[in-house]
């Protein structure tokens, strides 16, 4: 159904996040609870539960934004664009108008919600393993449309969710080629955007590594390891504790697949750790 009204659209930044385990933890045991007490109890609890880690997610995420938002928007005048974020289910979808038209005609504060972006789910992913709330995610450059007061639709958010259910596997965000591709042109200055744009991509590229030849993702590490504090050092502690606890329950289990996607992950935590120890006591 088509009400005749034409939507302006234009480019947006969209990062796409999902807690790892919520749905099976959600449906785990009887589908279709009878009427017995015990069973309805049961279902009731396990929703309660699962709706406190979406809530102490979506929290988290709000926090870092605002936590980020203090470092980047400090002593500027030209605060980041407006950003638009919403919830669906277990997943949390973040977009970040790049049109000039949709963000008051200046690139550099369009820029300024990516780094925000980037910064936030960097945060946000080193958090929830340290607070045993594994997520996983993808970011990617795309058209689209505002179709409510908190919602975008179009093919950013599409490629992102696709990206973040097939491709990303283990507890990672994966950032998609597009955008690294449009924030490499802007901080080599091939657009007439200007240096302070150009410096804004950079920053944005310090927060993403090359996982393999194919793939890109947010360097949640990297920016831990740059901040350099005990605090930080504490949480990827924290984190490294969790992975190792799950690489033993899923060989208990026998969970082959879970097991070799958390081993790289125990492998870079490992490092981190050591690096972090080892800067502190120098």
């Amino acid at each position: 159904m088509n009400d005749g009204k034409r939507l302006e659209g234009g480019y947006y930044a969209v990062g796409y996040f999902d807690i790892l385990g919520q749905r099976r933890k959600l449906f785990q045991g009887t589908e279709l609870p009878g009427n017995r007490e015990d069973e309805l109890k049961r279902v009731a609890e396990r929703v309660h539960e699962t709706a406190g880690v979406v809530r102490q997610f979506r929290e988290l995420f709000q926090q870092c934004f605002e936590a980020s938002a203090k470092v980047i928007d400090e002593g500027d005048d030209d605060s980041a664009s407006r950003m638009v974020s919403w919830g669906m289910s277990d997943a949390y979808v973040i977009a970040v108008p790049l049109a000039d038209r949709l963000t008051g005609g200046s690139r550099r504060r369009a820029l300024k919600g990516v780094v925000r972006l980037f910064h936030a789910a960097a945060s946000v992913w080193l958090a929830s393993l340290a607070v045993r709330i594994p997520i996983r995610g993808a970011v990617e450059l795309g058209w689209g449309v505002p179709i409510g007061e908190n919602e975008v639709y179009g093919e950013a958010l599409a490629a992102a969710y696709v990206m973040e259910s097939k491709f990303a596997g283990g507890s990672r965000i994966l950032v998609g080629r597009r955008l690294v591709e449009f924030l490499d042109i802007v901080r080599y200055g091939k657009t007439p955007i200007g240096k302070n744009a150009a410096d804004l991509a950079e920053m944005c590229r310090r927060v993403i590594r090359q996982d393999s030849p194919s793939r890109f993702v947010v360097d949640g590490l990297g920016l831990a390891m740059k901040d350099g504090s005990s605090t930080q050092c504490d949480v990827i502690d924290m984190a490294l504790a969790f992975v190792r606890g799950e690489i033993d329950i899923h060989k208990e289990n026998g969970d082959h697949k879970l097991v070799s996607r958390y081993r790289p992950l125990l492998h870079d935590l490992e490092v981190a750790s050591s690096k972090c120890r080892k800067n502190q006591v120098e």
